[in-house]
């Protein structure tokens, strides 16, 4: 059985959770290669607990066509659902940091936390979502 949510990603995009992972992509949609959530003690200047979540991405006309993307967390652990924007650069590289204590995203908690993962072409095309488990670095 399809299972579709409609979440508010970035302006008018709307991200897609799918249960089949991803159906109904079109041929010319980005693709998401590797992705990998984890938190940090940042320590120039201030110190304070960061978060960067990062992918590898693709698309058929080349990495210059990537447009952006979104980095969700859905209602977990008793944090109300985030969404962070995310800007892919001409490499392919898909990015998006935010602090522990603005967001109220727990550091120590890194493992509980699933993010959900969407990229866009600027063709309007978008990936199917990737779920990314949060991680910890010492």
């Amino acid at each position: 059985m399809l299972m579709l949510v409609g979440l508010m990603a970035c302006g008018d995009k709307v991200a897609s959770v799918s249960s089949t992972g991803g159906g109904g992509l079109s041929a010319g949609a980005p693709t998401l290669r590797a992705c990998d959530a984890w938190c940090y003690l940042h320590q120039t200047g201030d110190a304070y607990y960061q978060w960067l979540v990062s992918c590898d991405a693709e698309d058929p006309q080349g990495p210059l066509n990537l447009d952006d993307g979104s980095a969700w967390l859905p209602n977990t652990q008793g944090v109300e659902q985030r969404i962070f924007p995310m800007v892919c650069d001409e490499e392919g590289l898909c990015h998006t940091s935010f602090r522990e204590d603005t967001s109220g995203v727990s550091c120590a908690d890194a493992p509980d936390y699933s993010f959900q993962v969407q990229i866009w072409d600027l063709d309007g095309n978008g990936s199917a979502v990737l779920t990314v488990k949060g991680r910890r670095e010492l």
